[in-house]
């Protein structure tokens, strides 16, 4: 009973140790834990063991009934067969047996009250501790939400920390240079081009067939 009565107080010394170190880190949660199924485990075989007793008792005292119903038995034909001492003797052991039986009556209503309140005790720490444990998965819960929220802010910061305006700037003078190369180049090409395309152009067909007329015209009248 009294080590019982330790063990629940040790819990309640982890849970309130827990309250105080859950937020340090998720080592501490899961040694908590551990402590405290430790803790239960050795409140359970104390439970087990004050079962255990009282089941011993409850057979001596069947044992010590036996016994005396033996003996009553064994008076009554001592009795008519007229053995009057061993009789006697009997009817001694029996009361003997009754005696046993009725210090036991009392061990096992006691042991079973010890019993009823172990259990009683047990249940509220295990109810406690199931409390705790729900309470440490929701801290674990968070911690992971909180290291997800670190990491995700973490890559928007670095994001932030680029210098956009200086990305964009250079990737306008990269185009606009690279235009400007290109116009260069399509204007010397077309510089190159502009002899043969003006000898084309300025060529009158009308004016070469007149010319061509007249010389033919002229050379004719001079013969």
């Amino acid at each position: 009973m009294k080590r019982l009565k330790q063990i629940s107080e040790q819990i309640k010394e982890n849970i309130n140790q827990f309250i105080e170190d859950a937020e340090k880190s998720e080592s501490v949660l899961e040694k908590t834990i551990t402590d405290m199924k430790q803790q239960i485990q050795k409140a359970k075989k104390l439970v087990a063991t004050a079962i255990a007793d009282e089941q011993k008792l409850k057979r001596a005292y069947r044992e010590a009934i036996d016994a005396a119903n033996r003996c009553g038995n064994r008076v009554d034909i001592l009795l008519q067969n007229n053995d009057d001492q061993e009789a006697n003797e009997l009817q001694q052991q029996r009361k003997k047996y009754l005696q046993l039986a009725h210090d036991l009556e009392h061990r096992i209503l006691a042991q079973e009250t010890v019993v009823v309140q172990l259990k009683t005790e047990l249940l509220e720490v295990y109810n406690r501790f199931n409390n705790i444990s729900n309470q440490v998965e929701a801290l674990i819960q968070d911690q992971e939400h909180a290291k997800t929220r670190t990491e995700l802010y973490k890559v928007l910061t670095e994001f932030e920390d680029i210098d956009i305006d200086h990305v964009v700037q250079n990737a306008e003078k990269m185009a606009k240079k690279a235009e400007t190369e290109a116009k260069m180049w399509e204007q010397r090409y077309q510089r190159n081009m502009l002899p043969t395309e003006t000898t084309h152009e300025d060529f009158n067909i009308d004016e070469a067939l007149a010319v061509l007329k007249k010389d033919i015209l002229g050379s004719s009248q001079n013969d």
